[in-house]
């Protein structure tokens, strides 16, 4: 991402902070990630089985001694293989412990960042309450007042070498990744009825843009070789974000932050 400058706004220097740090964050964890293997996970995970049900057993202990009888709140059933019990179920979908970890640690980047660039737009255009569905709308209206929509689409041609061109285009991909957000906040990332709906509506509208465009250069986007949006997802079924559409969707947001912060 483009370090700010003299002229930046404030908007852009606090992404810029909050997402280099995220950025750091991850890069750290992956990097423990990468030095163990799916066993080492194991054994961690196993070692740490009773914490859960020997932390709460502490704490009754404790609250008895102060005269409170809190063993109904605490008393849940054995917790012992809680962790197992996750990655068990995880696993029977052909999913590693490393695997699911590093999903995890990619959703939880993909939340914030959605969150963090929802929050700064609703800043720049001075409107808290924008909804995820108007947001690209309401921002667009915001750049025609300033008269430089042709500008800001311009830049964001140049910065994706013409991979994105249209504003149309940034409704669109933004349409894609809200369906994609509203998945995991909404039902934890099991895919719905509602979910396949929303993306069969859409599904279109993205495919044109898709069509016409060198897939070779959404590729360099996302940083690897898959198809950075898929709509392929199976109902009821955890739907796993891959590095390659958070490298895309990432790229995305940046390139938006960053040519609003050079022509607005």
């Amino acid at each position: 991402m483009r370090e700010p400058d003299e002229n930046s706004g404030q908007y852009y220097k606090a992404f810029y902070n909050i997402y280099s740090f995220m950025q750091l964050s991850n890069l750290a964890f992956h990097s423990l990630l990468e030095s163990a293997s799916n066993n080492d996970i194991k054994e961690f995970i196993d070692e740490h089985n009773g914490r859960i049900t020997n932390n709460d057993d502490r704490i009754c202990v404790h609250l008895l001694g102060m005269g409170i009888d809190a063993r109904g709140l605490y008393d849940k059933g054995d917790k012992s293989n809680v962790f197992t019990n996750v990655f068990d179920t995880l696993s029977k979908k052909g999913l590693s412990f490393k695997y699911t970890l590093e999903f995890f640690l990619n959703l939880q980047e993909f939340i914030l960042i959605y969150a963090l660039f929802e929050d700064n737009i609703k800043a720049i255009i001075g409107n808290p309450k924008a909804t995820q569905s108007g947001l690209m709308r309401e921002l667009e209206q915001f750049i025609v007042k300033k008269n430089k929509l042709t500008i800001f689409t311009d830049k964001i041609s140049e910065m994706t070498g013409s991979t994105i061109e249209a504003y149309n285009e940034i409704k669109s991909l933004w349409t894609y990744f809200t369906i994609i957000r509203n998945l995991y906040a909404h039902s934890a990332g099991i895919v719905t009825d509602r979910v396949l709906g929303d993306l069969e509506k859409i599904k279109n509208e993205i495919g044109d843009f898709c069509n016409k465009k060198n897939f070779l250069l959404l590729n360099i986007m996302a940083d690897n070789d898959e198809d950075v949006l898929n709509f392929l997802l199976e109902k009821e079924q955890l739907y796993v974000i891959t590095d390659c559409q958070l490298n895309f969707f990432r790229s995305f947001i940046v390139y938006i932050l960053e040519a609003l912060d050079i022509t607005i």
